[in-house]
């Protein structure tokens, strides 16, 4: 273990069990299943985390199928016609699209705000989060979350049934399932965008996606890394002096106070 193999790239952890699962998902006699069926377990697998509180939850009954959160943005973000707005320390993905990041106090008023949680610079919420809202509430700002690394955190508490939140999503990516991408969308309101058209017209479409999504959460609980490696987690950053963060895979280096990745040491650690 030497700081060398420290990264600025947040690769995810990825043990042999993970590792396994792509193979014996492969091999497996059968892969059939419905979107139903899946939604209904993927469902509940998110809302089994003991280590997170997402209190409200259940005021978001449509629920819908996505290709990953990757798939939500896009999706949800296409019906506003990308007039959206970031703020600071999120994904270069915006950037790619042409939106800049804005200050919590220069938000447009009515201009959607997408934002991430946990989000990779804190290590988890935003110490502003109760900022954020406070401004969008002023503002009547629509607030579309991305959970993308959710399943890869803890101590994740937040009360979604503030008023401006609308839509929410989750994914299986951040489990070794780069290679499969999927997941599910919670909207207040369901409103007509590509994933709704994906959900509703196109049911019997993509259904190796979610059969390889509903095998993970029958061998994997959604609490799976800091349930089983959180020792290891402790090992790795008090031998290479870091502290840890709330997302498994990214700890702060004491001596720059830069957040680096530690999933690949983790998972080499781990074989």
């Amino acid at each position: 273990m030497n700081k060398k193999d420290l990264s600025t790239h947040f690769v995810p952890f990825k043990d042999n069990k993970i590792k396994s699962l792509e193979k014996q998902w492969y091999t497996k006699a059968s892969q059939s299943t419905t979107r139903e069926k899946f939604i209904e377990k993927a469902d509940a697998w998110f809302k089994s985390t003991s280590l997170n509180r997402l209190s409200g939850w259940n005021q978001f009954d449509n629920v819908d199928y996505t290709l990953g959160c990757a798939h939500f943005i896009d999706s949800t973000a296409a019906k506003y016609g990308w007039n959206i707005q970031v703020l600071p320390f999120e994904y270069a993905t915006y950037k790619l699209m042409g939106i800049q990041q804005t200050k919590i106090e220069h938000l447009l008023p009515k201009v959607p705000l997408f934002i991430t949680v946990p989000n990779w610079h804190f290590g988890g919420l935003r110490p502003e989060w109760d900022t954020v809202l406070q401004e969008c509430s002023e503002k009547n700002i629509p607030v579309h979350i991305d959970f993308a690394w959710f399943i890869t955190a803890k101590n994740i508490n937040i009360n979604l049934e503030h008023h401006c939140i609308k839509s929410f999503a989750m994914s299986f990516s951040k489990y070794g399932m780069t290679w499969n991408r999927c997941g599910l969308r919670w909207s207040k309101q369901r409103s007509l965008d590509s994933i709704t058209i994906e959900n509703h017209y196109y049911k019997n479409s993509n259904t190796n996606i979610i059969s390889a999504a509903e095998y993970f959460i029958d061998h994997l609980p959604m609490d799976y890394l800091w349930s089983n490696y959180s020792d290891l987690n402790t090992k790795v950053c008090n031998e290479l002096d870091l502290t840890p963060t709330n997302i498994f895979h990214v700890a702060v280096d004491n001596q720059t106070g830069n957040k680096v990745g530690i999933g690949k040491i983790m998972s080499d650690l781990a074989r």
